[in-house]
């Protein structure tokens, strides 16, 4: 099956991807790049009909106009009209949170030379509880896992932290002012890997050996069994034209998140997560090259947990003291054939 979906890549798909350049990503242009690479919360503001937005939450929901006010570092404020929609599964439905993710759409031309370029549609991580203070330590904890996965491979969704103020235009809420988190665009992603997204179906076999297994020791490490290749659930795919490749998302229904809808709180009908490996059955020494690369970036990976300010001592003393048993079961071969390879596919 890899063969064939490699080839019909190549031949049909690959050839517009080389030969159209792709606008924006020159290197005279690094606004996308800048959303990311710089440090720091942005300042945001979001004004649309609220009552509106918060109630279009069915499968297909409709776009709706938004105005989205931002603050850079410089403190240039720079206004961008562009159309705002709920997303997600689980956490679109009111009934596990009353304030849902959301996406944003971008005007193409609207957005060369600003801290979006190349970003024509970005996720929005939200709070989810509104009035639960302690959702702001579970969205923290999200935006650190993805930076965890960033220091383990470039082929990782980036991740910019915001403060965001939600405006209702028909004034009938009162402003809502929370923390959430931006993701960057699967096209900004692909182009920066020199990759472009890939949509057909895929097994979890079809794709290249190591990201599978780095992938799949991703998602045990932190607790994640809500992931699906041939469903691409929680995951996105790519090519280079070689091999596919793909990338998670989505790591709220994790035991490091520790969610408390995801612990058996709420409404949630899901099973709560657990540590299983969900991976292929491939050799040790196709293992051993990605352990030891999780060992070598273990001190970096403690530092991030250690001085992100906006994560509290118990969030801090929780994602470390989890992320230790990992290490401690890939320091030993006895450990890794009892914990890993006996749930292997």
């Amino acid at each position: 099956m890899l063969n064939k979906l490699i080839k019909e890549y190549i031949t049909k798909i690959l050839p517009l991807f080389v030969l159209l350049p792709f606008v924006g990503y020159g290197q005279d242009n690094h606004g996308g790049d800048r959303l990311f690479d710089e440090a720091g919360a942005l300042e945001i503001k979001l004004q649309t009909d609220l009552i509106q937005l918060l109630d279009n939450r069915h499968e297909d929901p409709d776009e709706q106009e938004a105005t989205l006010v931002i603050n850079d570092i410089n403190g240039e404020t720079k206004r961008f009209d562009v159309k705002v929609s709920s997303r997600g599964n689980f956490r679109r439905d009111s009934l596990n949170c009353d304030f849902p993710p959301l996406r944003l759409n971008f005007k193409k031309k609207e957005i060369v030379d600003t801290y979006f370029e190349g970003n024509e549609k970005i996720k929005l991580v939200t709070h989810c509880k509104t009035n639960v203070p302690e959702f702001d330590q579970f969205v923290v904890r999200e935006y650190v896992t993805y930076r965890i996965y960033n220091v383990l491979t470039p082929i990782s969704f980036q991740v910019r932290y915001a403060t965001i103020t939600y405006e209702d235009t028909q004034n009938q809420l009162n402003p809502i002012k929370r923390i959430g988190f931006l993701i960057e665009d699967i096209d900004h992603l692909a182009a920066r890997n020199k990759m472009k997204e890939y949509e057909d179906p895929l097994e979890v076999k079809d794709l290249e050996k190591r990201n599978e297994i780095l992938l799949s020791l991703f998602q045990y490490m932190i607790g994640n069994t809500d992931w699906i290749v041939n469903m691409s659930k929680n995951l996105k795919t790519m090519s280079d034209g070689e091999a596919f490749y793909a990338v998670p998302y989505d790591f709220d229904y994790t035991l490091l998140v520790g969610t408390d809808y995801s612990l058996g709180g709420g409404n949630s009908i899901l099973s709560q997560p657990i540590r299983e490996f969900r991976g292929l059955c491939y050799d040790l020494p196709d293992f051993n090259p990605v352990f030891e690369e999780f060992l070598t970036k273990r001190k970096e990976i403690n530092k991030i947990i250690r001085k992100e300010k906006m994560l509290d001592y118990q969030s801090k003393q929780h994602m470390t003291d989890f992320l230790n048993i990992f290490y401690y079961i890939i320091k030993s071969e006895k450990r890794i054939e009892e914990n890993i390879f006996a749930n292997c596919n």
